[in-house]
């Protein structure tokens, strides 16, 4: 079994937000493979339960998808994964364009 570095460890973060983090390392990985994204009928309540946390707490999305990123990328070097690079190879990739969600 590989040992994972324990991403959120002396964080303040509530103990419900480490689902969050979970959830967006998920969505990035089915985005960076290419797996498609599904709707299900549970989503709305899922979405309605984060709702709250992230009015509760205001930078909870900024730390959540900061542990994310450090996920992600724990995950890609491990496997040995390297995302694609940019359209333009001098320029970075554009951060508004949409990120297709993945189940």
């Amino acid at each position: 079994m590989i040992s994972a570095p324990k991403i959120c460890v002396g964080s303040q973060i509530r103990a419900g937000l480490s689902g969050y983090v979970a959830e967006q390392v998920s969505a990035r990985i089915c985005y960076e493979l290419g797996l498609p994204a599904d709707l299900h009928e549970s989503h709305a309540s899922y979405v309605s339960h984060w709702l709250e946390i992230l009015k509760a707490d205001k930078t909870a999305i900024i730390t959540a998808a900061a542990k994310a990123d450090q996920a992600f990328n724990h995950l890609a070097a491990y496997s040995g994964y390297q995302s694609e690079p940019a359209e333009d190879e001098g320029e970075e990739a554009d951060e508004t364009a949409p990120v297709p969600a993945c189940a």
